[in-house]
């Protein structure tokens, strides 16, 4: 017997969930050098990862120059006050006295910081603000710290402040399922927020499983056993299907499909 699927999906579809850390701000103060900046703390607003998750974009708003060699930094404190750092993204092109945003794919932990960082020699560009509030806090480096590596900083400062933000994914987000009559299968499209693996189970299913980079991967919905003996018989059968990811920075998220089969 020939079958269709038809999909239910608890609550209906399910966006990702994303935050954003930083701000994007007119910059008043010039930066000179070749150097990395942290901030490590804002008061009233926060530059630190909250939840395991991707960046999966970023932003810098630029003054009246750009920025030579602008990357995104992520430092992740360390015991005795040092930060390790543990992925960057390079800027595009730069349009002055505007908001710019690049794509990224960065595993993160909550803690994690942000910052920048701009080779800007004598030149110099405008880079951040003073607010005026002490608390602001951030770590200079020399140069652009390497991925995995624990510099000493430059310098340590209060009450600058840096137009660098960056956006999180925290979780999957399911599409409409595209049918397979002949077969009675159906693939759920998933789009994962960064590198991980993605399983599909539930009772009477054929488990499934991806390793996937940021995108979207299709899993297939195929019954099995007594669901499929069931469905031949009887021409309908129900399952709970639950699609589960597991991030490569620590990221997770599980969510459920109430699945119903017919025959044709």
């Amino acid at each position: 017997m020939l079958t269709a699927v038809s999909l239910i999906m608890f609550g209906g579809l399910a966006a990702a969930s994303t935050s954003t850390v930083g701000q994007a701000f007119p910059p008043t103060i010039n930066c000179f050098g070749d150097y990395t900046y942290v901030q490590t703390n804002a008061a009233g607003h926060t530059y630190a990862i909250s939840t395991a998750g991707e960046i999966t974009s970023w932003s810098f708003r630029t003054g009246t120059a750009a920025l030579p060699g602008l990357k995104l930094k992520v430092a992740r404190p360390q015991a005795g006050g040092t930060y390790l750092f543990v992925g960057e993204a390079s800027a595009g092109a730069q349009t002055p006295n505007a908001v710019n945003t690049y794509p990224a794919s960065i595993p993160v932990q909550p803690g994690d910081v942000i910052g920048f960082y701009a080779a800007l020699g004598s030149t110099g560009a405008p880079c951040g603000i003073y607010p005026g509030d002490p608390t602001d806090a951030d770590v200079a480096y020399t140069g652009d710290p390497a991925i995995g590596s624990s510099p000493s900083p430059f310098a340590s400062s209060t009450g600058a402040r840096f137009p660098v933000s960056a956006t999180v994914t925290t979780a999957i987000s399911l599409g409409t399922a595209s049918l397979n009559k002949k077969k009675g299968t159906a693939m759920v499209p998933v789009t994962v927020p960064g590198s991980g693996a993605l399983t599909l189970a539930g009772t009477g299913v054929v488990t499934q499983s991806a390793a996937q980079a940021s995108g979207v991967v299709s899993l297939l919905v195929k019954p099995k056993g007594k669901t499929s003996r069931k469905l031949k018989k009887k021409g309908k059968a129900k399952v709970n299907v639950t699609i589960s990811f597991a991030g490569a920075g620590g990221a997770s998220d599980s969510q459920q499909l109430k699945i119903k089969l017919k025959g044709r």
